[in-house]
């Protein structure tokens, strides 16, 4: 998916979902970079709060070889969400 806005489409349209692997959201006019290689907008974080509320796991991962992140743990740790 480009955006966690197509996630949320998906998951209102039926899809299952038990985690989403967040990486590769470069930089756009309007973006804060939330890790090297995720830069989110206000509008992802209300979709990343909203995927988060249905009980899925977020976290960002580069790279097989690289650790996984929790994505709302971030989130928090750099102050988009309380």
């Amino acid at each position: 998916m480009e955006t966690p806005a197509d996630i949320v489409r998906l998951l209102d349209l039926g899809i299952k979902a038990d985690e989403v692997n967040v990486g590769g959201m470069t930089f756009k006019q309007g973006t804060k970079a939330l890790s090297q290689a995720v830069y989110v907008s206000d509008e992802d974080v209300k979709n990343f709060q909203e995927i988060d509320s249905r009980g899925i796991t977020q976290y960002i991962q580069q790279v097989p070889s690289s650790g996984r992140t929790g994505l709302m743990e971030t989130l928090k740790s750099k102050g988009f969400v309380s």
